[in-house]
């Protein structure tokens, strides 16, 4: 089978999407399948086949809602005229899919789609271009959602579509699959060995949490003579460079506000999430047994503290499918996470963690109260073999259901059942 997968970006890009797509393109290459990707060029990628599997890139940016630029009209001809049997294709609201609309009708592949969400379907800007979507599915030939109950596959289902397939995500086997017998990232990180870790993981830009983990931390009741330590790892996203210059009185003002909030905590209100990381920070170091760690570790390491950790905490404002919930649960580390994407479904998966509850704004974003999440890690730390028991239930769960490998089986299914329809 000879299959085109195309997603905004691609490994060495780091992120959701690019994980997904290498996991199953190079495991279905391992399989004797033949898989190109199609995606965004980049300066940094210096191979155009990695692991046997093939590259084309295009200076290609935007979207349908906010306008496409660069090598559309390249990348529609190679879709037209590439030799492949199954087109894969990731994620509504990206030029990788936008720009394959205008020519479905043209391309000889059979297509399989892959929405990721629809996290725009509330939003004002992509008024038109959901109304638009139903006549671009109906021209898909299968479709594959993450979830049974999400807004993508509620659209999907209100428009009287029935090629679907839900495939959940998953987490890789190999690096997985046993405890790392060099896990020594406790004493890097300077880590007491009796002490309960709590972590979070993601990109440090607003919108993943780490600013409310770090509030409930530092309010949170420590029940144990044991140090407790909360990790937020991620990478800082940077604004550029004009914007990072703050005059005198501003830097003032927000010294001013800083400490107010130390000396009133909840009457003053920070806005910023690293001022809010700021005070979280302060506040630990003025209570005993107190620590929390900034750091970016390299995947290796990360992995590593996954294991070691005692609770995975997950504030995300914003998810489809979180990938580092199957990884908590394949690592056997239990889960307290807000009701963000299909978390909620993912704990009925996997019986790895549990929930905390959190209001929604109109366009569906989580915002979670840090006491009430204080007063359920609390819990956490006060029910240890509570938590062990379903940090083995996570894990047996991922073994026997949420691998890469038996992901990849159902797409390999969905690939070659979607291109076998043709003679039917």
């Amino acid at each position: 089978m000879k299959c085109l997968f195309c997603c905004e970006f691609y490994y060495p890009s780091v992120g959701g999407v690019q994980m997904v797509m290498q996991q199953i393109a190079e495991r279905l290459v391992e399989k004797g399948h033949e898989v190109t990707v199609a995606t965004t060029k980049l300066a940094e990628r210096e191979e155009r086949s990695i692991n046997g599997v093939e590259i084309v890139e295009f200076n290609v940016t935007g979207n349908l809602a906010k306008g496409l630029d660069g090598e559309v009209q390249e990348y529609q001809s190679f879709l037209k005229n590439f030799d492949a049997d199954v087109l894969l294709i990731k994620a509504a609201q990206q030029w990788t899919f936008d720009a394959a609309c205008g020519v479905l009708d043209e391309i000889r592949m059979k297509t399989v789609f892959i929405p990721c969400g629809f996290s725009g379907l509330r939003r004002g800007l992509y008024q038109k271009y959901y109304e638009e979507m139903p006549n671009i599915l109906k021209k898909i030939d299968h479709l594959i959602f993450y979830s049974s109950d999400y807004q993508d596959i509620d659209f999907a289902r209100k428009e009287g579509l029935e090629n679907y397939s839900v495939v959940p995500n998953g987490a890789s086997e190999s690096e997985f699959g046993r405890y790392p017998a060099d896990n020594d990232i406790r004493e890097k990180l300077d880590i007491s060995p009796e002490a309960f870790v709590f972590l979070t993981v993601g990109a440090r830009n607003g919108q993943k949490g780490h600013a409310e983990v770090a509030e409930a931390f530092s309010r949170m009741q420590n029940t144990t003579e044991a140090q407790i330590t909360l990790i937020l790892n991620g990478n800082i996203v940077t604004k550029k460079k004009n914007e990072r210059k703050k005059g005198l009185m501003r830097k003032l003002r927000r010294s001013v506000k800083i400490l107010l909030n130390l000396l009133l905590p909840n009457k003053i209100v920070l806005r910023n999430q690293e001022d809010r990381i700021f005070v979280s920070k302060i506040r630990c170091k003025l209570r005993r047994k107190f620590q929390l760690i900034e750091t970016d570790l390299k995947r290796r390491d990360l992995v590593k503290l996954l294991f070691t950790s005692n609770l995975f905490v997950f504030a995300s404002k914003t998810e489809y499918s979180p990938l580092v919930l199957f990884e908590s649960a394949a690592a056997g580390t239990p889960i307290l996470t807000v009701p963000v994407g299909n978390a909620e479904e993912i704990l009925s998966w996997t019986k790895g963690g549990y929930l905390c509850p959190c209001e929604k704004d109109e366009v569906g974003n989580t915002n979670v109260d840090s006491a009430i999440l204080a007063e359920h890690m609390t819990y956490a730390l006060s029910h240890q073999h509570e938590m062990c028991q379903m940090g083995v239930m996570g894990r047996e769960a991922w073994a026997k259901e949420f691998t890469w490998e038996t992901i990849t089986e159902r797409y390999e299914a969905i690939l070659q059942a979607t291109l076998n329809s043709e003679a039917a």
